[in-house]
């Protein structure tokens, strides 16, 4: 059956060294969390959990394995496209 396939890449980036953390903990939900969770999670962050990181963060036992891989491929992007806001959400659209 053919149709269209949405794909969506959230891109985190610190502009500043002091937020790296919060970027270290939105790739762990990512790469950690369940389905429904990592939404729910993400929007309860940029809601009110971005304003207090460290308790908005202790309340999750998130596995860090992984994240600095995927922290530095972020980076790499950033600097290669020139990014200049955060979080960029990028969508894509497959014919299949």
């Amino acid at each position: 059956m053919k149709g269209l396939k949405s794909l969506i890449r959230y891109i985190f980036s610190a502009f500043s060294d002091d937020l790296l953390d919060s970027n270290r903990f939105l790739i762990a939900t990512y790469l950690n969390g369940k389905s429904g969770e990592i939404d729910e999670i993400y929007r309860d962050w940029y809601k009110k959990g971005k304003y207090h990181s460290d308790d908005f963060i202790a309340k999750y036992n998130f596995s860090f394995e992984g994240v600095e891989e995927e922290l530095e491929k972020h980076e790499h992007w950033k600097k290669y496209i020139h990014l200049v806001t955060t979080p960029t959400i990028l969508v894509f659209l497959l014919n299949i």
